[in-house]
């Protein structure tokens, strides 16, 4: 007689101080993933239980969201962190990449924001809780991003006198 496991749906915690924000990308995900069970927060706080997180740089004109992404790659090392910002530096990327960020983009591109759905789209999918989600996407995203990011530093610092 073969066991058959129920899969449970997984979770996502959207943490954004934002309540506009955060209700926009929270439609937009939950149009990308319908299966997705979403919860919103709007205060610098991780609880635990949650397979995802997008955790907003800037919560309350403070940068809790690299702590609270810290705090999470350290209590849930399994959850995977998308941080969110409307300022990214090349400083806050390379300290997304060492606290294992599944990713970092920019809220005002609308590049960015589709690169974080489509990313949360590829780890909700992922139903085989033995084997982590598939990171080589997100890596090349993410490297993706990276060089954007690099490509307007520099463009930015050329205008600049």
């Amino acid at each position: 007689m073969s066991q058959r496991t129920e899969i449970r749906p997984k979770r996502l915690l959207l943490i954004d101080d934002d309540p506009v924000a955060s209700g926009i990308l929270l439609l937009r995900i939950r149009q990308e993933c319908p299966l997705l069970d979403i919860s919103v927060i709007h205060e610098p706080v991780a609880p635990p239980g949650y397979d995802l997180y997008v955790v907003d740089l800037n919560i309350a004109a403070h940068q809790d969201g690299m702590r609270l992404a810290e705090s999470i790659a350290v209590t849930m090392p399994a959850a995977q962190v998308f941080l969110l910002s409307s300022y990214l530096a090349v400083p806050v990327l390379k300290r997304a990449i060492g606290v294992s960020c599944a990713g970092a983009f920019d809220k005002r591109e609308p590049d960015d924001v589709a690169a974080l759905l489509r990313a949360i789209a590829t780890a909700a999918a992922h139903v085989n809780e033995a084997e982590p989600p598939p990171r080589r996407n997100l890596l090349r995203e993410m490297t993706a991003l990276i060089r954007e990011w690099n490509r307007r530093i520099s463009a930015e610092q050329t205008r600049s006198p």
